[in-house]
């Protein structure tokens, strides 16, 4: 294995070339959920000109990126429209349409991961094969990939019975189980901001409209269903709890079971998604769980590597904090393997 270095650290040699380029960079500046700092983030944000950089100086035939989908359209399309032309310039050519793939539907697979790839070849090449140009119809079939627990999870993956998290859990299932049986939706549901006549938000999103329409609901949602939600507060006592996102439920699960909606702990609160697919893994704590017959837990790091399709024998990090960070990093193995098969390919036996 070639050594590995800083990019910033790179130099070229003179000796050798180039034939391909994969690069995932940063995401955090152009993410949704980031700082959208975008090309502003001196650190994260202008890597890519680094990158473009050692492509300008090392001339690959082919090169490859992946980002987070939301790079498309970040500052009105301006970000990923200059990185676009920044290769132009080079004589790279790419897809008409950007190309955004989803582990789950695109390919069957157990994640949500709306990613942007864009493979770039040097005009040189596609001139003879003009393969970028042909509209490629991403098939289902492609993979059949089926989502399997691990066997033998770690017993401190388990949510303990003295954390808050768990009692959190046991009142939201009454709630929601009420609901259900009545067949009522249930609005995302903020008790701070629903229940509490003086509570002043400090969201810096209250002045927009959908968060007036998001307090709107919960507000006729209590005063539709007063009676039953304040005796559930007087029962469970949710404003003793200390942490705040533990009296926020983001119930999406539509008709599952509550017991079987894989849960995403987020600093803003709880979100339950259908067991479909998981939410998109991010480079932090907020690791999705899951109730299995010994009770709730967190996904071990082998069914996280799983979700990015890496191969059983994929050697994991032992430090569970790093892994975890390593993956909601990580590019999609399978994903990843279909944009070359499909785009890349042929020019690879060209080389």
């Amino acid at each position: 294995m070639s050594k590995i270095f800083d990019i910033y650290d790179f130099q070229e040699s003179k000796k050798e070339k180039l034939d391909v380029i994969f690069c995932g960079f940063p995401c955090q500046s152009f993410s949704s959920a980031g700082n959208k700092k975008g090309f502003e983030d001196e650190t994260r944000g202008t890597l890519i000109f680094k990158m473009i950089e050692i492509v300008k100086k090392t001339k690959p035939k082919i090169v490859l990126l992946e980002n987070v989908k939301h790079l498309v359209n970040h500052n009105n399309k301006k970000t990923f429209n200059t990185i676009i032309e920044k290769f132009k310039k080079l004589n790279y050519i790419t897809t008409k349409k950007p190309l955004i793939l989803n582990p789950f539907k695109d390919f069957n697979m157990h994640q949500n991961r709306e990613r942007v790839f864009i493979p770039l070849v040097s005009s040189e090449i596609e001139r003879k094969l003009k393969f970028l140009e042909e509209d490629i119809t991403v098939l289902k079939s492609d993979y059949n990939f089926v989502f399997s627990k691990d066997e033998n999870p770690n017993k401190k993956l388990y949510v303990k019975k003295s954390d808050e998290l768990l009692k959190a859990l046991t009142a939201w299932k009454e709630f929601v189980e009420h609901f259900k049986k009545l067949n009522k939706k249930i609005p995302v549901i903020w008790l701070d901001e629903m229940c509490r006549k003086n509570y002043v938000s400090n969201s810096n999103c209250q002045n927009k409209d959908w968060y007036k329409n998001y307090i709107k609901a919960m507000k006729n949602f209590y005063k539709e269903n007063k009676n039953y939600i304040d005796k559930w507060i007087k029962k469970f006592k949710p404003f003793e709890w200390k942490l705040r996102r533990n009296r926020k439920l983001e119930w999406q699960a539509g008709d599952t079971d509550f017991d079987e909606a894989y849960l995403q702990p987020r600093q803003s609160g709880l979100r339950f998604r259908k067991n479909l697919c998981f939410p998109t893994l991010v480079a932090t704590v907020q690791v999705p769980l899951l109730k299995d017959e010994k009770g709730w837990r967190l996904l071990s790091t082998k069914e996280v590597s799983r979700l990015q399709s890496f191969p059983e024998n994929h050697q994991i990090c032992e430090n569970d904090f790093q892994a975890y960070k390593q993956y909601g990093n990580s590019i999609n193995v399978k994903v990843a393997e279909w944009v070359i098969d499909a785009y890349l390919k042929k020019y690879l036996e060209v080389l």
